[in-house]
């Protein structure tokens, strides 16, 4: 998976023979946050900042058309334990060049709490890390349906464990609640599988070794 690239990958997630078939609509749609044009919109959801970064405000409905990614980070030293973390977020890609992140982070550095960032991008998905999973949203996934979805089901507040670790358990509980929707699927075997991607501790050089995920608090 990782000799392959980014467009390519895309492309076989787009492609007619690797979609999912079409399922019935699912998510509510809640109203559109103030703001137009190319102005970043107040959000309707608590603790959520958007950051639309020049993308207009109708990209929150916009379908999410070239796939959900599951991005890993580069490892980097928790000062808690003084092991090795990485940092996971999610990408959902409106286009293949487009996409819209959710990145939980914590509020500061000696708080616990996260704040969820939703993020224009110019790209499907960074690929500033050490590993992405790709996933196959249903068609009537729109961002605007998750983030409603999210506050629905209390995912949207969220304090990371004592030692600071956390963004792995808040984004493998946004995608299990998607799968649980029939919103999103795995890909198939030429990629990584979100489940057994997301326990492991990921290095630079792409090795990887199992690591217990540290619930955080969902408040």
């Amino acid at each position: 998976m990782r000799s392959l690239s980014l467009t390519f990958v895309i492309a076989l997630l787009v492609s007619p023979c690797v979609i999912a078939t079409p399922m019935p609509p699912m998510v509510k749609r809640g109203n559109h946050p103030g703001g137009s044009g190319h102005a970043n919109p107040t959000s309707p959801w608590p603790n959520v900042e958007l950051q639309l970064r020049g993308l207009p405000e109708s990209s929150l409905d916009a379908p999410v058309t070239h796939g959900v990614f599951a991005q890993c980070g580069k490892p980097s030293v928790r000062e808690a334990h003084g092991d090795e973390v990485n940092h996971w977020r999610l990408f959902f890609a409106i286009g293949a060049e487009q996409s819209i992140s959710f990145d939980m982070v914590k509020r500061g550095t000696n708080d616990l709490h996260g704040v969820v960032g939703v993020i224009g991008r110019t790209y499907a998905v960074s690929d500033k890390g050490v590993l992405f999973v790709p996933m196959l949203p249903s068609p009537h996934m729109n961002v605007r349906g998750v983030l409603d979805l999210l506050n629905e089901n209390g995912l949207l507040r969220y304090k990371y464990a004592p030692s600071g670790e956390g963004c792995r358990c808040w984004v493998k509980s946004v995608v299990e609640l998607l799968k649980a929707k029939g919103l999103l699927h795995d890909a198939d075997d030429r990629f990584p599988q979100f489940e057994a991607s997301i326990g492991c501790l990921w290095k630079a050089d792409g090795s990887h070794t199992p690591k217990p995920i540290e619930p955080g608090t969902f408040h």
